[in-house]
């Protein structure tokens, strides 16, 4: 696609172009409206992006970038119960995704829904334990509710943990 290459190769007006006529000829490519919505993300035009990835989701409604794309354009808008039902329905799309549960968690800590957010990142972390930045989000959101000092540092029981050491 010519236009991903444009915009590959940092000519962003050239790639808008080419995805605008792409878009034109042929409306219900939906990677045409992704690839322009992940510009428009990376860009801070949430409102364009939130446009594109919901004419990517028209036609192709099990489309997971187009949730994820989506979302994160309604988590830059602080339009979070939005950004949450989108990671929710990219959730149900591809349930073992660690991203997609991240997604989730932090709009649910974005509305001060910390148990919420507590889940998804620890379905996260049992999907990926690597995903480093989960344990220190989940550890910030057990300070932020006062639970117990090995709980903030987010350890979490059953993962071979400290918290499993001490048994």
């Amino acid at each position: 696609m010519r236009g991903l290459s444009h915009h590959l190769n940092g000519n962003d007006t050239r790639a808008t172009a080419d995805f605008k006529q792409a878009i034109r000829l042929k409306p219900e490519m939906t990677d045409s409206y992704l690839h322009r919505g992940q510009m428009r993300l990376t860009a801070g035009d949430h409102d364009g992006a939130i446009t594109d990835f919901t004419n990517a989701i028209h036609f192709d409604p099990k489309e997971p970038r187009a949730y994820a794309g989506r979302a994160e354009a309604y988590q830059g808008n602080g339009e979070h119960e939005r950004a949450i039902a989108d990671a929710g329905d990219l959730v149900r799309l591809h349930p073992t995704s660690a991203w997609a549960h991240a997604l989730r968690a932090t709009s649910y800590r974005a509305t001060g829904d910390l148990d919420a957010a507590i889940a998804d990142y620890s379905e996260t972390l049992r999907i990926d334990a690597d995903f480093f930045p989960i344990h220190y989000e989940r550890g910030i959101l057990y300070r932020m509710k006062g639970d117990c000092e090995l709980r903030a540092l987010g350890a979490e029981p059953g993962q071979g943990g400290v918290l499993d050491l001490l048994k």
